[in-house]
């Protein structure tokens, strides 16, 4: 009785369909399989130098400065890793992004962690029809005011060999641009999604490439 239990609430999860195990995994690997919207991300995989502006304030001189960044596909292409490192307000500075797209909440999902702080920031957000503009929001905590502030990051594909990342949040009411990043690529190529696993076939495993 309490592996008929097991089963029917295994069932249950996966939606109330029967037909076995086999049946779940099927559907199972089907649900979580890359998809167009994994695939938008790809072109972010490879080496890049960054032109970096920052502004503080809206009416302060905006602050210039260089960086590399390493981006990697994950798990199939499942999830992307990035690797910054450059500096901040002259000020060795490095950070590490994990992004990808959650089918089961249909959005984009990502979270940052840098040296310059003790929080992970997470945002989630969609893409434009063509998939080249993905806008993402989230709060961030403020250790200025220990309050939460609203951020806004939209990433624009220019194509593969260049794309652009904003940064925005919210500053006394209004929106305020706080950061931009161009990215050009300087080595490696933009990652391509097997289409067998697209299809839902093949190897749904995978590792770091």
């Amino acid at each position: 009785k309490g592996a008929d239990d097991a089963k029917k609430a295994a069932e249950d999860a996966m939606g109330g369909h029967g037909g076995g195990m086999a049946a779940m995994m099927k559907m199972w690997a089907e649900k979580n399989t890359p998809t167009q919207h994994h695939a938008a991300l790809c072109p972010m995989v490879g080496e890049w130098a960054a032109e970096c502006k920052m502004w503080m304030d809206p009416a302060a001189e905006q602050m210039v400065s260089k960086g590399t960044m390493k981006c990697v596909a994950m798990f199939d292409g499942r999830m992307f890793k990035s690797e910054f490192k450059g500096e901040m307000m002259g000020m060795p500075f490095t950070g590490n992004g994990y992004m990808g797209y959650n089918t089961t909440a249909n959005k984009y999902e990502n979270i940052w962690m840098d040296s310059m702080s003790t929080a992970m920031v997470m945002t989630t957000g969609t893409a434009s029809s063509d998939g080249k503009t993905i806008t993402l929001t989230g709060q961030m905590d403020d250790c200025m005011t220990g309050q939460k502030c609203d951020v806004k990051y939209v990433w624009n594909v220019i194509d593969d060999n260049k794309n652009v990342f904003t940064m925005f949040r919210m500053v006394e009411g209004k929106e305020m641009k706080e950061g931009e990043i161009t990215y050009t690529r300087t080595g490696g190529a933009p990652y391509k999604i097997d289409p067998k696993m697209m299809a839902g076939a093949g190897n749904h495993g995978g590792n770091e490439k």
